[in-house]
């Protein structure tokens, strides 16, 4: 788990994160992973709940190579996942 402040920037006029906000901890794991985005890669966001201004959220990650690359993180506030993201190799 990594933490995952939020900015006011990342706040829209609904008191959500904005969905830029979530790019951004997305392009952090991948700058460390090479090998998944030297080719084509697809990346699919689902938002479950909003996360709100104000809240704590951590980031959970897990990278497998079982021949086909694949990122997954989950954002998460007091233990409920609010978003999942899935990057994979196309």
């Amino acid at each position: 788990d990594s933490p995952f402040p939020l900015r006011a920037t990342d706040i829209d006029q609904y008191n959500h994160v904005n969905n830029a906000a979530y790019w951004h901890a997305v392009e952090e794991q991948l700058v460390d992973l090479p090998k998944l985005t030297v080719g084509p890669h697809r990346a699919i966001i689902e938002y479950v709940a909003p996360v709100l201004a104000n809240e704590h959220v951590m980031v959970r990650s897990r990278y497998s190579d079982d021949g086909s690359p694949v990122l997954k993180l989950w954002f998460v506030v007091d233990g409920d996942v609010r978003t999942t993201v899935r990057v994979a190799a196309s």
